[in-house]
């Protein structure tokens, strides 16, 4: 597959990020090979080239400009298409990779393209932010632990919002703070101190964030506690250098469809498309549902350029399908990756697509 994105770098090399379109982005922050779903994801993969980090990446604060096919014309998707400049996604933010140089957002707009639609161009403004690759440690001042106490960390604003013993466990105190801002510069939260700053035993009760449709994003994190206090400091880590930058993308995608020829639904028949092999493991029929049938398939090579798998029947007419799982693993360096496909049709020969996403310049 061969994919580029024209993206508008910021002038200071020390912040250069890029974005670039791809099929089914990891939006987890782990990566890991898979048969290709039945229908299309996309989403913007957005990367740093620096010894800098993405701390964040704000789909509210982003935006796409313009979809349009691949004569210029406007595809209507939505009520929100009827303006420029409509946020991209909503729901959880994206999670940063582990590593801190990638971020991948999904623009849920792009899986309601019209059927037949070949090639498209999408345009927007991302807002992102980075930070230097080191942390420091900021802590409040000593608050009372009650119920809608208010304290600061740095410039981050805090709230309890719970305060008891829980309701099953053993342990003594269970305290739930909120951090009700952007708090992208917040790396993790360090630890409770007495009035000494020694260390008041704790440890992670979970966490949990919410963004709302204002475009607000709140965070709260609960620490469990052995033993009951009446007041404490918190202390955080926090990225150093954090700054915020707008990233102005540019991607034009064409959707190509390769075919296999007809092959029977039998366990151990090869199925050829370009150069990809593929093996049936397994076939069933006469499933309950709107998905009668189910067949398994192997491949002993990465198909992450891969941007969808579809079926067909062997008159061409094209065969609802959902995957229901896929399992990669690795024998050394070898990889093998099984899927399995539901049917909405029940055949006893078919057609493989394999559709890919290039670049049409």
């Amino acid at each position: 597959m061969c994919l580029q994105v024209i993206t508008q770098q910021p002038t200071d090399k020390v912040d250069a990020v890029s974005a670039r379109l791809v099929p089914n982005p990891s939006f987890s922050g782990v990566s890991r090979p898979s048969f290709p779903p039945s229908k299309m994801r996309l989403g913007l993969l957005v990367e740093t080239n620096t010894k800098r980090r993405i701390i964040r990446l704000s789909s509210s604060h982003s935006r796409l400009d313009a979809i349009t096919n691949g004569r210029g014309t406007k595809l209507q998707l939505g009520p929100k298409q009827a303006g420029v400049g409509f946020p991209i996604a909503v729901g959880p933010p994206p999670r940063v990779a582990d590593d801190g140089q990638s971020i991948s957002l999904p623009i849920p707009e792009l899986r309601a393209l019209p059927q037949g639609t070949s090639s498209f161009r999408v345009r927007g403004v991302l807002s992102v932010s980075t930070a230097a690759p080191t942390t420091r440690v900021v802590r409040s001042k000593m608050f009372a632990v009650k119920v809608g106490q208010k304290f600061k960390v740095g410039n981050i604003d805090f709230t309890i919002k719970k305060a008891r013993k829980p309701w099953f466990s053993s342990s003594a105190m269970d305290i739930t703070f909120e951090a009700n801002q952007d708090a992208a510069e917040m790396a993790k939260i360090f630890r409770l101190e007495d009035k000494s700053q020694w260390l008041i035993k704790s440890k992670s009760g979970g966490q949990s964030q919410k963004r709302y449709p204002s475009g607000q994003i709140s965070t709260r994190f609960t620490r469990t506690l052995p033993k009951k206090i009446d007041q404490c400091s918190l202390a955080v880590r926090m990225w150093n250098d954090p700054r915020s930058l707008k990233v102005p993308f540019d991607s034009r995608l064409s959707i190509k469809t390769r075919r296999s020829r007809p092959f029977a639904m039998k366990v151990g028949k090869k199925i050829e498309v370009g150069d990809i092999e593929l093996i049936v493991k397994r076939t069933r029929s006469g499933l309950t549902g709107d998905m009668p049938q189910l067949i398994t398939l192997e491949c002993k090579r990465d198909l992450s350029g891969i941007a969808a798998v579809q079926f067909e029947d062997q008159h061409g007419k094209q065969i609802e399908s959902r995957r229901a799982r896929s399992s990669p693993w690795r024998h050394g360096k070898d990889l093998t990756t099984q899927a399995t496909y539901l049917l909405a049709k029940e055949i006893e020969k078919g057609v493989l697509l394999l559709q890919t996403c290039e670049d049409p310049r």
